[in-house]
């Protein structure tokens, strides 16, 4: 294919994107219903967090003034340092990731609904660096087959709107811990990638070329990755081949057909067949 041609097959395939208002409705109410279940949480653990550091910085200067006056050793000032290090920055991790109010998280989900309100007409508006972002932020995957892309891999972040049962999708997010959470969770990944996705039209093109190799078959079953349950919309004509045929997980680049030719080949049997 052509480069003029993919990009024709891109822009029917943002068609499937699109979701209806009633879809966008219901996503929009069950994340805000996480939202309001986590930022208490967020909230305690930055109030913790200021303590922590203010706490920190307290002992750090108690230590530096045992120092002076003889009372440590240098190695004892040096093994205290670096415990104090990895506080402040777990305690600076914590009030970075917890800056965001319940209303601008709402504007992050706001827009990103915005662009799954109208995904294809915003797609053909955009620059060619705003589709490149587009295409990054939304797509893991597209796969071409004949001309035509007939199937796609969403971002996590975008795969997990998508869950037909999104709120059964968040409610584990509310028991990890809560590093773990706002590392993971919707409520920062919405915000990495709606970023670039209502910038398209200012953010310069990056260079940098990331292949990545077809994913195994044991991940793309692997619930956990939550994908089985948005495959009818990232598979809007159904599994591909090679998910349907293969039974193991694939190891390299290659075709899905364990027999490709008769023993014999294309040539005709000799003695040694």
């Amino acid at each position: 294919m052509q480069s003029y041609q993919v990009e024709k097959a891109v822009i029917a395939h943002w068609a499937t994107v699109r979701r209806t208002d009633e879809q966008l409705a219901r996503i929009r109410a069950d994340i805000i219903e996480h939202i309001d279940a986590m930022l208490p949480k967020r909230d305690a653990a930055r109030t913790e967090a200021v303590r922590k550091l203010t706490l920190v910085t307290d002992q750090s200067q108690k230590l530096l003034e045992a120092h002076y006056a003889d009372a440590i050793s240098i190695e004892d000032l040096k093994r205290e340092q670096d415990r104090l290090a990895i506080e402040r920055a777990a305690a600076e991790r914590v009030l970075a990731q917890s800056t965001m109010g319940r209303d601008s998280l709402i504007t992050i989900l706001d827009r990103c609904l915005l662009i799954l309100r109208d995904a294809q007409e915003q797609y053909r508006q955009a620059t060619d660096a705003g589709r490149r972002e587009l295409n990054e932020a939304f797509f893991e995957r597209l796969y071409v087959h004949d001309d035509d892309i007939i199937a796609s891999d969403y971002q996590p972040e975008f795969a997990k709107l998508n869950d037909p049962d999104l709120a059964h999708a968040l409610r584990p997010e509310r028991k990890h811990p809560l590093d773990d959470l706002m590392r993971t969770s919707v409520l920062s990944t919405a915000q990495r990638s709606v970023k670039s996705v209502t910038e398209v039209t200012e953010t310069p093109e990056s260079d940098t070329n990331r292949p990545k190799d077809l994913p195994t078959h044991a991940r793309r079953n692997d619930r956990s990755t939550g994908r089985p349950a948005i495959w009818a919309i990232e598979r809007p004509r159904g599994r591909l081949p090679w998910e349907k045929e293969r039974t193991t997980a694939p190891q390299d680049r290659g075709s899905n057909n364990l027999t490709l030719v008769a023993g014999t080949g294309f040539e005709p049997a000799t003695s040694g067949l």
